[in-house]
């Protein structure tokens, strides 16, 4: 029906359709299109991208394999792409703060994602500063703060500071006061895990071993996307898409 519906529109050019189903069933399919509409077919493996044609004869140039985005593999498997989980664009000047965190804190994950959890309990609070991405707050007005998360988050602004994450004004038991350098440092540090997410997001562009990347995507598979993008019903968080010829990878990213 694809093929009837579509061939006049098509007619001299490539047209690219998933077929699946056991290998009798699909080679039938592939029989009755070939004699019905007399047209070539071609078998494209995944893993080397090589194009071989499964019957009649070998055209004088291969047809071009298609450079498919993520989104068009995930439509073509049935899911729809909703909201984006943050709203960090990766630059160069992103990927200058990601590896001078990732220098500091690659070793010790687990307490860094500790620190941004205390650390956003700060973010979260009674903000009193009149500074863009500014936070003034006394400490004691945070509920369930211990002498130990106070020496938490104490030591680890000084190395934000440090890093030029912040900028930092006071920074003692009473009252932390410091402003972030822009919202996407700020993104980074109030969500836990996100450095690992974009260390690998910076590395596989990095490797030029995929044609088309995507990180932090909510997947929609029964049709449930609310008018903002927002996704109900059978869905996934991805941490990392990564597309290599037609296939695609979904990466979890876990920092402990």
């Amino acid at each position: 029906n694809i093929i009837k519906a579509v061939s006049a529109e098509v007619s001299g050019k490539g047209l690219y359709i998933e077929l699946r189903g056991g290998a009798e069933e699909l080679f039938v399919a592939i029989g009755v299109l070939a004699e019905r509409y007399n047209i070539s077919m071609f078998k494209i493996d995944p893993d080397t991208a090589q194009v071989r044609p499964i019957m009649g004869e070998i055209p004088e140039a291969e047809p071009r394999i298609p450079d498919l985005k993520y989104s068009e593999l995930i439509c073509l498997t049935g899911g729809n792409i909703g909201v984006k989980t943050d709203s960090i664009l990766v630059n160069e000047f992103v990927e200058d703060t990601i590896s001078r965190m990732w220098a500091q804190y690659s070793g010790e994950l687990g307490a860094f994602n500790v620190s941004c959890f205390k650390l956003s309990q700060i973010v979260c609070a009674n903000n009193i500063s009149t500074e863009m991405y500014g936070f003034r707050t006394k400490l004691a007005q945070i509920p369930d703060l211990s002498k130990k998360d106070v020496i938490i988050i104490n030591n680890f602004v000084e190395q934000l500071s440090t890093l030029g994450i912040i900028e930092l004004k006071r920074n003692d038991r009473m009252i932390v006061d410091f402003m972030f350098k822009n919202r996407t440092d700020m993104e980074l540090i109030s969500k836990s895990g996100l450095l690992l997410e974009l260390f690998a997001e910076i590395s596989a562009k990095r490797s030029g071993a995929f044609s088309d990347i995507c990180r932090g995507v909510m997947l929609d598979w029964d049709g449930d996307l609310t008018e903002n993008g927002m996704v109900s019903g059978t869905n996934n968080e991805v941490d990392l898409i990564l597309v290599k010829g037609f296939k695609v990878f979904y990466a979890s990213c876990k920092s402990g």
